[in-house]
């Protein structure tokens, strides 16, 4: 991956996730879940590739620079280790397993688990910070979650949100405006807030609508809210269909591919289709 491109004054600028359709080497469409997918990978240091995947293993979509097989043999193997623990979690009667983050030789990985069997892979770089950028997984986790009418937030903390949101900060860095259907509206600053987090920096303000919200300003540059500056664009629902059925309307795997990663994990002869599952609740 090319390194970001820095602005005259020296200064790295934030990398902009590009449309998925245009990376080189895709072997499906993309569909609505890749574009979350990439929005993650934009806001995550040192993210490589971010994968669907079902619960038997079968990739929805994906999106990052690495090789789609890769992706899959990497979806395909941690489903089946999250599968594991949530096994043991049940013979110990521990508390309900929602994440795992680990480091090996190689990379890093994180593995978020969703509703109905689905989940949430991420393979980082091997010095990446494993939950550093746990804002932007929230965001992620809500929009997948939006997008197939999961109920959400879902294994999130009670009371917790965040809003990416883009601001054009004043001579001194601070927040002096936030981007709102495009066009830059004015914000008030109401004091500072200390200790948000190692390297970052968090203010009160007030928006033009009146609500009020707590900005923060991650190490990487982003910006995140705990109020959206427009509600209106916080939407609720979608479209119905589980999400393998809607990635499959629009690029079914072939059995071939399914074979492949199948084989690599030592299956053997390649899956059967597999069926669209119910519609979450």
């Amino acid at each position: 991956m090319s390194p970001r491109p820095a602005d005259p004054h020296g200064k790295r600028t934030q990398r902009k996730p590009r449309p998925p359709e245009q990376r080189q080497g895709r072997d499906q469409p993309a569909s609505a879940f890749a574009t979350i997918l990439e929005a993650l990978l934009a806001r995550v240091g040192g993210a490589r590739g971010a994968v669907l995947v079902d619960s038997d293993g079968e990739t929805v979509d994906y999106a990052g620079a690495l090789e789609p097989f890769e992706l899959r043999l990497a979806a395909a193997h941690w489903r089946i280790a999250l599968d594991e623990a949530l096994a043991r979690e049940r013979v110990a009667s521990l508390g309900s397993v929602r994440l795992i983050a680990l480091r090996t030789s190689r990379c890093s990985y994180v593995v978020r688990a969703l509703p109905d069997g689905y989940a949430l892979v991420i393979v980082l770089t091997r010095s990446a910070s494993l939950l550093g950028e746990t804002r932007a997984l929230e965001v992620c986790v809500r929009a997948l979650c939006q997008e197939a009418a999961w109920p959400e937030p879902w294994g999130a903390p009670r009371g917790l949100a965040w809003f990416p949101v883009e601001i054009a900060p004043d001579a001194r860095r601070r927040p002096g405006a936030v981007r709102v259907s495009g066009i830059l509206r004015p914000l008030e600053i109401l004091g500072a807030v200390v200790g948000p987090g190692t390297g970052e920096k968090a203010w009160r303000v007030r928006f033009e609508t009146g609500a009020e919200a707590m900005l923060v300003r991650e190490s990487g540059g982003h910006w995140y809210a705990d109020e959206p500056p427009d509600p209106g664009e916080v939407r609720s629902g979608g479209d119905a269909r589980a999400p393998r059925e809607k990635a499959r309307a629009l690029s079914p795997l072939t059995a071939a591919g399914r074979g492949r990663a199948v084989a690599a994990m030592g299956g053997g002869a390649a899956a059967a289709p597999i069926t669209a599952k119910k519609k979450p609740r």
